[in-house]
């Protein structure tokens, strides 16, 4: 390596002053994909009680009950004329080790919706089925008439890292999809902000 010149340097930085370019460090920043409010990041509202805005102008909470029995997701709309608007409540009732074991949905106006089951493998305690069920209409099994049909049955898979696959998802509504019935995944609160997963 070559010893640095001081001479060298100055003369440098007096012809590029002379042709007037900056030399301040500059630094970089990243570019902001929408505004500040809308970072997608959980916000604390008191210790039970999680906020998350999202970029549409729409919002989810979370509140837990002191003792975790009980988690409550709420979806409000974007808000117009400055009130927020209402669209659908997952009342979850949770187990001993804090995951979900069965849920009610309601519509904005509280009108209950669905009833959920979930189903955990005994061994490694992962998610396998979700089976939701008409809560305006109780629907026979065909096979069995002692037992309700769900609407909707979800079961979830795995890789051989233990990473969810696509969940395989089955609906009892004739020439429906289950996208289409039931619009888009599953009612498990992956994004709940009071667990680590």
């Amino acid at each position: 390596m070559h010893a640095s010149n001081p001479h060298r340097l100055t003369v440098l930085l007096g012809a590029a002053c002379a042709l007037g370019l900056s030399v301040l460090p500059v630094q970089a920043q990243a570019p902001k994909s929408f505004p500040d409010q809308y970072q997608e990041k959980w916000e604390s509202a008191g210790p039970n009680v999680r906020i998350k805005r999202h970029q549409d102008g729409s919002r989810t909470q979370f509140q837990r009950t002191r003792d975790d029995t009980t988690l409550v997701k709420r979806t409000f709309g974007p808000s117009t004329n400055g009130k927020s608007v209402l669209i659908k409540v997952a009342v979850y009732r949770l187990g001993p080790n804090g995951d979900p074991i069965a849920c009610k949905i309601f519509d904005g106006r509280k009108t209950l919706l669905y009833k959920v089951a979930y189903g955990f493998d005994p061994k490694t305690g992962r998610l396998r089925a979700e089976k939701m069920y008409d809560a305006r209409t109780r629907r026979i099994d065909p096979s069995n008439p002692k037992q309700e049909q769900p609407v909707r049955v979800m079961y979830y898979n795995y890789d051989a890292q233990g990473k969810p696959t696509r969940p395989e998802v089955f609906t009892f509504h004739q020439g429906q999809k289950a996208e289409d019935a039931y619009r888009g995944s599953g009612t498990f609160p992956h994004d709940n902000p009071f667990r680590s997963r």
